[in-house]
């Protein structure tokens, strides 16, 4: 059994309440909103498809991805790594409330239309490109929280982000009432 006495948050945007149970794993999840709560040791994450849709897939830590004993602690006939369980959608608050009923255990059945993936899918079909500008732009949001009116930490913001997101650096620092090192940098 792994047992994480912690949570783990990464890459996430928690905007609206959650609960994340003890030893839980979140993951690039780009808003909180349809998902209720994150039993304690599972996984939860999400993915940006090449066709622009997204998916989020949970398992229990203990689950054996390429075995078929138990998902998320219930018994599982079906090999987890090929099970269609995970279905895509067009927003991710919409993939985040398919995949509550996962976790919920209300939905446990093998999906069988076009918009539901398994794991082995998903290695094929993420958009990994897509997945790599989501944590740049959660860094680049980090890197925000962190201005103060100090001239040089607001350039060295500006020198790391793209040119498309300067103009987003200077509205978020006028946001944060720093009015005058967002005019410095305008200058």
């Amino acid at each position: 059994t792994c047992a994480l006495p912690i949570s783990v948050i990464e890459h996430c945007v928690l905007d609206a309440e959650i609960e994340i149970g003890t030893g839980a794993l979140c993951s690039c999840l780009r808003t909180a909103r349809g998902l209720r709560r994150v039993p304690p040791n599972c996984l939860v994450q999400q993915l940006r498809l090449e066709d622009g849709r997204f998916v989020a897939f949970c398992f229990g830590l203990d689950d054996d991805l390429k075995g078929s004993a138990s998902f998320l602690g219930r018994p599982f006939a079906s090999k987890l790594w090929t099970a269609k369980l995970f279905r895509a959608r067009d927003t991710p608050e919409e993939a985040l409330v398919a995949v509550s009923a996962l976790l919920d255990g209300s939905s446990i059945e093998e999906e069988q239309d076009t918009t539901a993936y398994s794991m082995a899918d998903l290695v094929c079909v993420a958009d990994k490109a897509a997945d790599f500008e989501w944590r740049r732009h959660l860094e680049r949001r980090v890197d925000l929280a962190c201005v103060d009116d100090d001239d040089d930490s607001l350039r060295a913001v500006a020198s790391r982000a793209t040119s498309e997101s300067i103009a987003e650096l200077v509205d978020a620092a006028l946001a944060r009432s720093a009015y005058s090192a967002a005019a410095r940098l305008a200058c």
